[in-house]
């Protein structure tokens, strides 16, 4: 993916040569001077430098994370969850509905490494899943473009 540097640009209020870099604009002196064009390379220069360490860093996974399984992070998930969802000291009907919904997810995928998993899998799967038909016409009615999302509300 090529990344587009920000445009050099007219501030016609004051006749200044600007650039927006992340919602900011930096004022680079008298628009089409060349002072203000040497300073539009220089901040380029150091937002491509940037650029490149943040993607360097989001690219970097954190060590011991490539070999973490499903169940794994929903044991994490679940122990979060134990501290949020506590009423008087008591756990409330949230955390019950999260362990519902993810005994499918660790049934059908709990070995499945967390790096490995995405939404092709689970399209992958679904046919063969062992859903209930209540579970099934939930997930289709939120289905974009399915059925159950272009049928009529009104009373027939």
């Amino acid at each position: 993916m090529t990344v587009r540097p920000p445009k050099y640009q007219l501030h016609k209020a004051t006749g200044q040569a600007r650039v927006r870099i992340n919602g900011h604009d930096i004022y680079l002196g008298k628009y089409r001077s060349p002072e203000s064009e040497e300073r539009y390379r220089q901040v380029i220069a150091d937002w491509l430098k940037n650029q490149d360490q943040v993607t360097r860093q989001n690219s970097a996974r954190p060590t011991g994370t490539t070999n973490r399984v499903i169940t794994e992070l929903i044991l994490d998930y679940l122990t979060f969850a134990k501290t949020i969802y506590v009423k008087d000291g008591k756990p409330i009907g949230e955390l019950y509905g999260l362990w519902v919904a993810f005994r499918p997810l660790k049934d059908l995928y709990g070995d499945t490494r967390v790096v490995d998993f995405g939404p092709l899998a689970i399209l992958q799967s679904v046919p063969s899943a062992n859903l209930s038909k209540l579970a099934t016409s939930a997930v289709m009615s939120r289905w974009p473009g399915s059925m159950a999302t272009t049928r009529s509300t009104r009373p027939s």
